[in-house]
């Protein structure tokens, strides 16, 4: 199936669901850019459940747009763009993290000011819903790849 949704969009992000461990890695040979296993998805959010209850809450609640103000927002940087401070982002939106490859725990970091962005790179912002809408329609740095 990967291998053709490839052949019909190379430029396609392919998310595959894997029962196993083994089909974990068929699926990544296969040419899939992330691959789920619900099994080892739950076990993280039992972990985290038990761990940090309320931030889990409040992180699902962010995320799904819920009853909360505030959110977070996924940008694409697009090729030859500048961070430019303060005018971007809008007002209440903030830089949480740059996201230069996968896996790119360590590569968190909040952007400076007149930072040069490389292509592609990701921003994830957090801020009201409105400033993150904002900063979706104003270009900027980003474009279009909002989530």
């Amino acid at each position: 199936m990967i291998l053709s949704a490839r052949a019909l969009n190379p430029g396609l992000f392919v998310v595959a669901r894997a029962s196993s461990t083994s089909a974990e890695d068929k699926l990544a040979r296969a040419g899939a850019d992330r691959i789920v296993s619900p099994y080892t998805m739950a076990g993280r959010q039992l972990a985290q459940l038990a761990a940090r209850p309320r931030v889990v809450d409040f992180l699902d609640a962010a995320l799904s747009h819920g009853e909360l103000s505030f959110s977070l927002a996924e940008l694409r940087v697009l090729p030859g763009a500048r961070w430019r401070a303060p005018r971007w982002p809008p007002a209440r939106a903030r830089p949480v993290s740059s996201w230069r490859s996968w896996p790119a725990i360590a590569g968190w970091q909040n952007p400076p000011d007149d930072r040069l962005l490389a292509a592609d790179e990701t921003l994830v912002l957090s801020g009201s819903v409105d400033a993150l809408d904002a900063a979706h329609d104003e270009g900027g740095p980003a474009a279009a790849d909002r989530s």
